[in-house]
């Protein structure tokens, strides 16, 4: 059972640090619940209210994430289900790997990086996604070389795709 920090804990989290224990209670609690009904739960004396706020901010901050999303089973907007990126997200460690993920804007990559590497980056497989960024890295190297005499251009990140069992 996800066990909270004590309300003034709470109440000085970020939403991203407070957000794991969030999601790790709905999760324990069959994976949905009512957003409004969910903050409003929180009872916690004379700080119910700050403790309320950062609860709704953490939630916010899942919502962005798309870790909790609207539940299409339910009329109500206020439903909320444990998204499938966030069933993968099944363990604080895997969460912090996420969080990482998230805080880097994938857009600053150059298009064809972020096309080869984004969907690993994003999932949090950091090493996959540094391979496949430094294989096209060495693509688009190996397409500014000039062809050789035999007219085979040099084959650095062909052998470097070959090696690491990637095929073109």
């Amino acid at each position: 059972m996800i066990q909270f920090p004590e309300p003034e804990a709470m109440i000085g989290m970020q939403p991203d640090d407070l957000a794991w224990f969030v999601l790790a209670h709905i999760r324990e609690q069959g994976g949905t619940t009512h957003r409004e009904n969910y903050v409003a739960s929180w009872q916690r004396g004379s700080q119910t209210n700050a403790v309320r706020r950062s609860m709704a901010e953490a939630f916010a901050w899942l919502e962005v994430q798309q870790l909790l999303v609207p539940d299409p089973g339910h009329g109500s907007s206020e439903r909320y289900r444990v998204s499938r990126r966030g069933e993968t997200v099944d363990t604080e460690a895997a969460f912090k790997r996420m969080r990482s993920a998230s805080q880097f804007s994938l857009d600053l990559l150059h298009p064809r990086i972020r096309e080869k590497a984004g969907a690993s980056y994003s999932r949090g497989d950091f090493g996959p996604a540094v391979l496949l960024a430094f294989v096209e890295v060495e693509n688009g190297r190996a397409e500014c070389i000039p062809h050789h005499r035999s007219g085979r251009r040099a084959s650095h990140a062909r052998r470097l795709r070959e090696g690491l069992g990637f095929a073109r």
